[in-house]
């Protein structure tokens, strides 16, 4: 199944320039008064007064263009947020909202087929409608409700008023475009679209294809499912049941699955990245003996930024971090009572079912002959060229299991995601904007939240902490089992399940009060917890959570900062500082001792390299200004990628080799234990001479002196659709450092250009009412008014923007007064 990572959490990331450039086109890119171009006059933030149906509300823009909305009430703050992000990000949310629907190609044309077929068959646009219902038939959510509607008008009088001034985005004049108007279930796809790119993953038809290739027993070369080196991130012996902290809460909807003996599913496309940071620090150990919460979330780095940071205050609602643009409250941040942050679980949301076939229509499900359910859908296609639609008819064969929308070494695959099911994520966010303490928080996670299940840091100012990795855990029956080495071992889903057979199917979900917790109060015992998506628990509280998660170096050094820190004291708001800044990558001097050890001596003339990198493994330091670093970082990289290749016969697919496999493997192969035929010593040798070669060509010289890790790692963060970028900053961090910055690419002309890293960082203090933040670019979707943005270049030298909430900002660049 072709990967729509490009496509999937920055649906903005489409490019949308495959298009010719014919003369209508090149009209729309010259007019000065209309074109593209005149787009540069028309960024920054609008001011001015405005009329408004739902009362007095005032926008302050700071110097950094955020928003800092004082209004009279949730509604008028609602309708004020949502001019306001459309104001700055119209163009970014007509496409997210899009992505998540299905409905790309009406605006950018046949660049977006490929992510509409897929969110069609999947059902989005469905599940959304569906989610809005409940919301609207939820009492308890009557306040959730009035602010997305006020929201709604907000946009789409931003939208008229646009259209009436000549501002729309330059971005619609170059396809010839105008939005079409904001509806509700808009905002609630944006956060399913969040849900389903976060949790989907290929990981069990990888595996699959190993296990093809060389056997089962490269489960155990790998050691791919029980991940013994991996660090978890609490004890279970801290853990408690989420029913002895918030009683018997029952989910305030109905599970599609629950009950059924036909499991649906869908598949969803699979972002880059979705690795992060969080920690919370108790009461004991924070600022003025009140917790703190920091968290960095790394994703695609975009031009404009995945976030966008908002402030609000109006009656019962006082908050601020960031948001998605087209969602009407912060998701990350904090309030004056509580503070709160999310990393993504490694865990297994999604299975794939193969099947005997009768002929190509007709499949076995469980001893009988069962034909294969199609849907046709209707794509509208716009073409830029001569401004007209086409219609394409795109039909999709569904099975008990879900859609047939993936190969693999059985054939067809169907898919069941709990990605494509109907939770209300939207409502559990929106009572973290609203709720006084953490054990409320943890009532909204259990009553609304199913996925993508977050490690979800919390704490309020009333010295409580909590750690849940919770949410919408599938319960698997008839799981049968795979022979590996002689052993039969249960397949909890890390492989295929055979579906005709009725294997693997899910009879609901894992009921919320069950599963574990860790709560503590002022005087609790936990004096920290800090995730980076290694496993949640290092026993058997959560054995359903899964197996494929992140290598352990970032968690590992977290919790290595923060024990010498508490050892020294208390934990301030600059030590977050420079754990989200450490640049340590214990992962890269991992793999770089193993390269070490596999060719010291045996290099011939580049044993120079082997001792450089040797002595560099002894401070594992990425910045920006050595040299040491750049030779580790590029051997590590490209023996990754010929290992794998040795392994999978391609480099599809590779970020599946962690290194705690190679770890694995280096092990079985120097004790003579390894199944699968792999000569390291030679990929070793031949790494080194390939990183080598690409070095001199890149730097122009043999002097490896010369080759400063800034000059070749550089961010590269670009509007996409008009081929604008932000300044090439020299990036400092690794693959596994806590800043992380992973290289892209490696190559001689490129270098090792970073487009993925902390998509904002977040630290809140709960013994005062503030929000340290920044954000790897500008608050400006205008791809032509943020070329040089202030915010990009504070995030990239650690310097961090103060938002005091109930306070009006520092520093006030404009005024947008909306007025009742």
């Amino acid at each position: 199944m072709a990967s729509l990572g490009d496509i999937a959490l920055a649906g903005f990331l489409i490019i949308v320039l495959v298009v010719p450039y014919t003369m209508p086109i090149v009209a729309s890119l010259i007019d000065p008064a209309h074109g593209v171009v005149g787009g540069a006059r028309e960024a920054g933030p609008i001011t001015g007064t405005m009329k408004s149906q739902y009362g007095t509300a005032k926008v302050y823009w700071d110097d950094y263009g955020i928003p800092h909305v004082y209004a009279d009430s949730i509604e008028a703050a609602g309708y004020a947020l949502g001019w306001a992000e459309a104001s700055m990000r119209l163009f970014q949310m007509d496409l997210l909202r899009r992505v998540a629907l299905g409905n790309l190609s009406a605006l950018i044309g046949e660049a977006g087929l490929e992510n509409d077929r897929m969110m069609l068959a999947l059902g989005m646009p469905d599940s959304v409608r569906e989610e809005w219902r409940l919301i609207r038939e939820s009492p308890e959510l009557d306040d959730l409700e009035a602010v997305i509607l006020a929201f709604t008008d907000g946009v789409n009088d931003y939208i008229k008023y646009a259209l009436d001034n000549g501002l729309l985005p330059p971005e619609y004049r170059l396809l010839g475009q105008t939005p079409e108007p904001w509806k509700p279930e808009h905002s609630i796809a944006m956060e399913k679209l969040l849900a389903a790119t976060l949790a989907w993953k290929e990981s069990d038809l990888i595996l699959a294809r190993l296990v093809e290739r060389h056997g089962p027993e490269i489960i155990l070369d790998l050691d791919a499912i029980n991940r013994t080196r991996n660090l978890a991130h609490a004890k279970c012996d801290t853990a408690t049941r989420m029913s002895d902290i918030v009683g018997n809460v029952q989910p305030a909807y109905e599970y599609t699955l629950t009950g059924s003996d036909k499991p649906v599913g869908m598949p969803k496309p699979y972002i880059h990245g979705g690795f992060s940071n969080n920690w919370v620090v108790s009461a004991s150990l924070g600022p003025d003996g009140k917790p703190l919460v920091a968290n960095d979330p790394h994703l695609a780095l975009t031009a404009p930024p995945i976030w966008m940071i908002i402030h609000v205050e109006a009656p019962g609602w006082s908050a601020a971090g960031v948001t998605i643009p087209g969602v009407p409250f912060v998701i990350i941040g904090r309030t004056q009572s509580l503070a709160w942050g999310f990393t993504n679980v490694g865990s297994d949301f999604v299975d794939f079912y193969y099947y005997k076939w009768v002929d190509n229509e007709t499949y076995i499900y469980k001893g009988k002959p069962v034909k294969v359910e199609e849907r046709t859908y209707r794509i509208p296609v716009w073409n830029p060229v001569n401004r007209k639609y086409t219609i394409e008819e795109y039909t999709v064969a569904y099975t008990v299991h879900g859609p047939l929308m993936a190969e693999g070494p059985h054939g067809r695959y169907a898919v069941a995601f709990t990605g494509a099911d109907v939770g209300l994520g939207s409502a559990f966010i929106w009572k973290l904007n609203k709720v006084q303490t953490v054990a409320e928080a943890l009532e909204a996670q259990a009553k609304y939240f199913l996925a993508p299940v977050q490690n979800f840091v919390v704490a309020d100012n009333r010295g409580n902490i909590a750690y849940s990795p919770n949410g919408g855990f599938p319960i698997r029956t008839n799981i049968g089992t795979v022979d590996i080495a002689g052993r039969k071992i249960p397949n909890t889903g890390f492989l295929p399940y055979n579906g005709s057979l009725g294997e693997g199917e899910w009879k609901g979900y894992h009921d919320p009060g069950t599963l574990p917790v860790v709560y503590s109060g002022p005087e609790g015992s936990v004096k920290y917890i800090a995730t980076a998506n290694s496993k949640p628990w290092d026993g058997d509280c959560l054995r359903i959570v899964g197996w494929d998660y992140h290598d352990r170096f970032r968690t590992q050094r977290i919790y290595e900062m923060l024990d010498g820190l508490s050892a020294d004291g208390l934990i301030s708001v600059d030590d977050a500082k420079i754990i989200q800044m450490d640049v340590v990558d214990k992962g890269v001097q991992t793999i770089a001792e193993i390269l070490v050890d596999l060719a010291a001596g045996k290099a011939g003339d580049l044993e120079w390299a082997v001792q450089e990198v040797a002595r560099w493994t002894g401070d594992p330091v990425t910045g920006k200004d050595g040299s040491g670093q750049t030779l580790a970082v590029a051997w590590a990289v490209v023996f990754h990628a010929m290992l794998w290749e040795e392994l999978y016969g391609s480099q599809d697919d590779k970020g599946f080799l962690r290194v705690e496999m190679i770890e694995e493997l280096y092990d079985r192969y120097t004790s003579g234990t390894l199944h699968v035929s792999v000569d390291l010593e030679k990929l070793a040798l031949e790494s080194l001479r390939k990183a080598v070669q690409v070095l001199e060509e890149y730097y122009g010289t043999s002097d490896s002196g010369k080759w400063t890790y800034g000059r070749i790692h550089y961010y590269l963060i670009e509007n996409p659709v008009l081929k604008t970028e932000y300044p090439r900053l020299e990036a400092s961090g690794g693959p596994f450092s806590v800043n992380v910055a992973p290289p892209a690419t490696l190559n001689a002309e490129e270098g090792m250009p970073v487009n993925v890293g902390p998509s904002t960082r977040v630290i809140s203090p709960l013994a005062e009412p503030v929000l340290y933040i920044n954000l790897p670019g500008s608050q400006d979707g205008n791809p032509y008014g943020s070329s040089d943005p202030k915010l990009y270049r504070n995030w990239a030298s650690g310097v961090y923007t103060t938002i005091t909430l109930g306070a009006e900002p520092e520093s006030i660049a404009g005024v947008l007064e909306f007025e009742g």
